[in-house]
């Protein structure tokens, strides 16, 4: 009698332990499962800490997306040549090829204006974005791209040419561009010309060599010309 109740008393234990070792492996595996197996991340998606989003609706644009070479995010200049996109709409919208006027503004759809220069173009399509929805369209993302940015090199240097501009031109990196100075430029009076006013500037580039703050910065469509030196 006494055995059949201890064996009795062991089955039940048994039974119980089984059940919360059966519980447990349960509940482990839909753990697993919402983790992405084994990785406390999406393996497929990547660290979303590396990307900062548009914050548009349906853009996957990032700001890395708009950093040039040098890591510095470009600004929008007047005289830029520019292409808005309105995606998501229904029926679609034509593209619209504006140039930035002098006052910095470009003029959309509906007659809409926006202050273009002296953004990026993250900050340009978030502010289209916040101006046409939901006023015009319910949903619409969208996309502003720019074309090559360019200045030129003329006169007394040794390759004068148009050149691709990056963040961070300066006179004296744009007469290196085109090869340096020849053996007749005059470096003291090299001639800048803003697209932006047309208006005329100018570097004394041997003491810019000396003191790099009187380097003056160069802009997409700016020109740069070395005069000849008489003696």
């Amino acid at each position: 009698m006494e055995i059949m109740k201890l064996f009795g008393r062991w089955t039940a234990g048994f039974a119980l332990i089984f059940t919360v070792v059966l519980l447990t492996g349960c509940q482990s595996g839909k753990k697993t499962e919402t983790n992405n197996g084994p990785y406390g991340f999406d393996p497929l998606h990547g660290d979303t800490n590396m990307t900062v989003n548009s914050g548009l609706p349906g853009s996957g644009s990032s700001a890395s997306a708009y950093v040039d070479t040098n890591g510095v995010i470009p600004i929008l200049q007047s005289g830029e040549t520019i292409t808005v996109a309105f995606n998501d709409v229904i029926p679609a919208v034509p593209a619209i090829l504006d140039q930035i006027k002098e006052d910095g503004t470009i003029t959309l759809n509906f007659n809409e204006k926006f202050h273009a220069a002296g953004k990026t173009v993250l900050q340009l399509q978030t502010e289209i974005h916040d101006r046409y929805v939901p006023r015009y369209y319910v949903r619409m993302t969208p996309s502003v791209s720019t074309a090559d940015r360019y200045f030129s090199v003329g006169g007394e240097v040794k390759s004068p040419n148009r050149y691709l501009w990056t963040s961070g031109m300066t006179v004296l990196r744009a007469i290196d561009a085109s090869g340096g100075f020849s053996d007749f430029s005059k470096k003291t009076r090299v001639i800048i010309t803003r697209a932006n006013t047309r208006k005329q500037e100018y570097e004394d580039c041997r003491k810019a060599i000396k003191r790099p703050e009187l380097d003056l910065p160069i802009f997409p469509g700016d020109q740069v010309f070395v005069k000849k030196k008489f003696w």
